[in-house]
């Protein structure tokens, strides 16, 4: 019986099969860190999120929106977030908010105002930080104090 010689790889082949089985191991290994490092990530992604919006409100103040207060209640929040362990029921229910957000790159008081909520959903304890920083009124306008108002007048004298 005769030998029927086998049919080789070419060399363009083999080298092709080699990048795939070398670029589906890559994959495999990032997927394993993602997965791993997920808090991280997670936490790495909100940080940069909030610094994004924390940039834009510095760019473009905001009438009725109080930047330094806004600014500090975005920094105690991404504070938090690094310290605390994740919670992927809560954060699955502000990352939309923040999304919306951060979608059209335009930042409005009432969008603010929604962050604002949304950080003292996911930490209660932020509710002191975040007083007065949007003074809007229910019809969306930007609500002025009245300065022509007399003093209480419980404490004007008699």
């Amino acid at each position: 019986m005769e030998q029927v010689p086998k049919k080789k790889l070419s060399k363009g082949c083999l080298v092709g099969l080699i990048v795939a089985g070398a670029l589906v191991v890559i994959a495999v290994v990032l997927v394993v860190l993602v997965f791993s490092k997920r808090d991280d990530v997670i936490k790495w992604g909100t940080r940069s999120a909030m610094q994004m919006v924390k940039a834009e409100i510095a760019k473009a103040p905001l009438t009725g929106v109080d930047t330094a207060r806004f600014g500090a209640l975005l920094d105690s929040f991404v504070a938090r977030v690094n310290i605390a362990p994740m919670d992927y029921d809560k954060h699955s229910t502000f990352v939309p908010v923040l999304q919306k957000i951060t979608a059209d790159k335009k930042i409005d008081a009432s969008e603010v105002s929604e962050l604002r909520d949304a950080i003292v959903t996911y930490f209660p304890d932020l509710s002191s930080v975040s007083q007065g920083i949007v003074t809007i009124s229910d019809s969306g306008r930007v609500a002025v104090p009245d300065t022509t108002k007399p003093a209480d007048s419980s404490t004007s004298a008699k």
